[in-house]
């Protein structure tokens, strides 16, 4: 299948037919993105895998209420991800004390209006679409041209960066403008392929 097609392509593919390498593809791609909403309210990481389980039998039973009309398929899924990792919570012995762990902004989501909620994935979503594109462009960019743009982007000075990556401020000026350009040219393709034409 062509790299092109989008996420409701596959969507739609996996509704209407058996077909499992639909749902391979979807599981693949937005596998770190389930991790990452899990990671975020606090779920163990070796407890992850099981609740990505449940998603996906939940996503067998209802993915075909799905409306691309109302809003994209990542907030929808995530919907989905928090809720299974709330319940999740709800089975274990100890539940009382791993909402004390979770953080109180992911615990108390199904309160946050709606508006703040769609805030809160979109934030979270372009996240992952960011280190998704840092990952794409490591073949791309040999020894540190990465590593001095990610310093930059977390705020570190420029001394820091020079001292990290042994490059000149000039050198590191120049690789900050060509590694951003690349970086907004990979999350663009990587929606786009994905079916959220926003970015």
């Amino acid at each position: 299948m062509s790299q092109q097609k989008t996420s409701y392509t596959l969507i739609e593919r996996a509704i209407n037919t058996d077909d499992h390498e639909a749902w391979s593809k979807i599981y693949d791609f937005y596998k770190n993105f389930m991790l990452k909403i899990l990671s975020d309210i606090g779920t163990p990481s070796n407890e992850c895998e099981d609740v990505i389980q449940t998603v996906l039998v939940t996503l067998t039973k209802n993915l075909g209420n799905y409306d691309k009309t109302k809003g994209r398929f990542s907030t929808w899924l995530a919907k989905i991800v928090k809720h299974a990792g709330y319940r999740h919570f709800q089975k274990q012995e100890n539940y009382s004390k791993k909402i004390e762990d979770a953080s109180v902004h992911s615990v108390f989501d199904s309160y946050l209006s709606a508006s703040d909620f769609e805030k809160r994935i979109t934030a979270e979503w372009e996240a992952y679409l960011y280190e998704e594109a840092c990952k794409r462009l490591e073949t791309t960019y040999r020894g540190k041209a990465l590593t001095a743009f990610k310093m930059y982007i977390e705020g570190c000075t420029m001394s820091q960066i020079e001292e990290e990556t042994q490059y000149t401020a000039g050198t590191i000026y120049t690789l900050r403008k060509r590694v951003r350009k690349s970086i907004i040219a990979e999350i663009r393709s990587i929606a786009k392929d994905h079916g959220d034409h926003s970015q």
